[in-house]
């Protein structure tokens, strides 16, 4: 089994691209690919799933802890020939960041340094890194470069680095990928085109020493752990969940999850569905409804439709954006989109993002809540709920307290059968589950 942490110096180094060439190349030479991303980031596991034909796992130590860690990926690496796991921001950046889940499963580092405006200075950043790596018991690999702008350029930083260079990018716009408010563009919408993924290729074809990459980066895989079943005709119902360019941040260990509890899952759109399909409940993760609201409003029918499910106290669950697409509507500016309206308050859009990992623990058993005492997951929106008295009315589910422990007040809203809250959960923490 081979497998590699793509890590790098900081946000925006390249990551990404490098991962993305890698997991296309390595498809295109006929090896199965697993991919992985480190954090609670949606939209690059979902450009990874676009390449590998399977869908990318997170790996986040707040959420899933050690164990849940390396049980992901020992479970979805144990059919793969290689595992490619992309980190989150800078390779020692965070409690939880990338470093640790390269110890953790004990996976060697090649690290993405990006060479924009800048040749021999690479070499003891690369050192540095390096001794650092050694320090904290973990394996670098080598050093990939990416943005060289000639050859010459390209020279003088080999010279310069103490560590293997195992290959490198040019700078080139067609490789790049387009990005908004809440990061890249999700899959969904078709960022990545095949013309920048052959030149990724040619790039890597061209420059990756793939022996011996392929030679630093074996590893021992335990046997994979036994699956979850349930009973045949036990199936305690089915779940409708939208999946379009709208809505579309979802862990795939969540919709596992909700399989091995028995549930069957059927997608839809809200953006081109007139209804949603026939169910025993709804979850509706988060997205951009922000940015294709107009579309959603106009779709009056699966609008009308989901409100009097809601109506009819069929279990609704919202995060973020389902919880945006719950409301009564989005305000932006001038401009104002009507929704659902299950919920009898507006959010609108702000400059400020609010962010960071949530704890939240639920007051009552509730849907895919239920047997669970507390879970883990993440806040990241641009969107507030604008007050209204009647907003105080509604009942609060759930008590959050930040990463650190600090109590950070009441959340999740309830109405009818209808939850809605701006926290992404994860559903299957083995550390917290009562």
């Amino acid at each position: 089994m081979k497998a590699l942490v793509v890590a790098g110096t900081h946000s925006g180094c390249g990551k990404t691209t490098v991962t993305l060439g890698l997991l296309y190349l390595l498809k295109s030479l006929g090896y199965r690919v697993q991919a992985f991303k480190v954090g609670p980031d949606y939209i690059d596991q979902g450009l990874h799933g676009l390449i590998t034909e399977r869908p990318s796992r997170n790996l986040d130590l707040w959420m899933m802890g050690e164990e849940g860690v390396r049980e992901s990926f020992i479970r979805n690496s144990s059919n793969a020939d290689v595992a490619i796991v992309e980190g989150v921001m800078g390779l020692f950046d965070g409690p939880y960041g990338t470093w640790k889940v390269a110890r953790v499963l004990g996976i060697p580092i090649l690290l993405v340094m990006d060479s924009y405006g800048m040749a021999e200075t690479i070499g003891p950043m690369a050192k540095g890194i390096y001794e650092e790596c050694q320090n904290r018991g973990i394996s670098l690999a080598g050093v990939i470069i990416s943005k060289v702008g000639s050859e010459k350029h390209l020279k003088r930083i080999e010279g310069a680095l103490p560590i293997p260079l195992l290959g490198y990018l040019p700078r080139d716009k067609l490789i790049e990928i387009p990005s908004r408010h809440l990061g890249l563009h999700v899959a969904e919408e078709g960022p990545i085109k095949l013309e920048a993924l052959e030149r990724l290729r040619e790039h890597l074809s061209h420059s990756l020493d793939m022996d011996r990459l392929f030679g630093l980066s074996e590893i021992f895989l335990p046997p994979r752990p036994n699956p979850k079943a349930h009973s045949p005709g036990t199936l305690p119902g089915t779940i409708a969940v939208p999946r379009d360019k709208a809505f579309c941040f979802y862990y795939q260990d969540n919709l596992d999850t909700l399989e091995e509890m028995g549930f069957q899952i059927t997608f839809f759109s809200p953006l081109e569905d007139p209804y949603p399909p026939k169910c025993d409940g709804i979850y509706i993760g988060g997205g951009y409804p922000e940015v294709y609201a107009r579309e959603l409003s106009q779709n009056k029918t699966m609008l009308k439709a989901i409100k009097e499910l809601s109506f009819d106290k069929v279990p609704i669950y919202g995060e973020c954006g389902g919880l945006i697409y719950l409301s009564g509507g989005i305000k932006e500016k001038d401009q104002f989109h009507e929704l659902v309206g299950v919920f009898p308050f507006v959010v609108e859009m702000k400059q400020k993002v609010r962010l960071g990992y949530r704890e939240i623990e639920a007051k009552d058993d509730f849907f895919v809540f239920k047997g669970i005492k507390k879970l883990r997951g993440h806040e990241f929106h641009y969107t507030d709920i604008i007050e209204t008295p009647k907003l105080q009315e509604l009942k609060k589910l759930f008590n959050s307290h930040d990463q650190d422990g600090n109590f950070l007040g009441l959340e999740g809203y309830s109405i009818n059968n209808t939850v809605a809250t701006y926290i992404h959960t994860y559903f299957s923490n083995k550390i917290i589950r009562s």
